[in-house]
């Protein structure tokens, strides 16, 4: 995902989250997927929908230095354990520091 508005800084990966469906956010998360927000300086991704829900989730940056950021955007990379075929959606919130 690309940021609208480059950050002024990267974020690594303790400001990065990602909250499963079903999941209760961390305090850094405050929104929900249906309204998504993120506490100053973090990533906040919320799970949509999703079909495989045994996933194994890595959080990569776009230029793959970190588990973080870069301040133009962010990847998540999902690793499907049962070899089928499986999909997630969601929506995400960043704010700078």
């Amino acid at each position: 995902m690309t940021f609208p508005i480059p950050l002024a800084a990267s974020l690594d990966e303790n400001h990065v989250f990602f909250v499963a469906s079903g999941e209760s956010p961390p305090p850094q998360c405050p929104g929900t997927a249906a309204a998504p927000a993120a506490a100053s300086g973090n990533l906040c991704v919320y799970e949509t929908a999703g079909y495989v829900t045994e996933m194994a989730i890595e959080k990569q940056s776009l230029n793959k230095d970190n588990g973080g950021t870069d301040p133009y955007g962010f990847g998540i990379f999902f690793e499907n354990k049962i070899k089928t075929g499986s999909y997630n959606s969601g929506t995400w919130a960043v704010t700078g520091a």
